[in-house]
């Protein structure tokens, strides 16, 4: 693997985890998130 690709694919995975850890801070969908889970049960 090019040096290239393993940087883009670093950035990658880094623009994602900012992207999930951006929907956590939003108590709505903490709440949605938890009202499915409990749904489940």
């Amino acid at each position: 693997m090019k040096r290239s690709h393993k940087i883009y694919l670093y950035a990658g995975a880094v623009c994602l985890l900012l992207a999930v850890f951006s929907l956590y801070t939003r108590s709505d969908f903490l709440v949605t998130l938890a009202n499915q889970v409990w749904a489940c049960f």
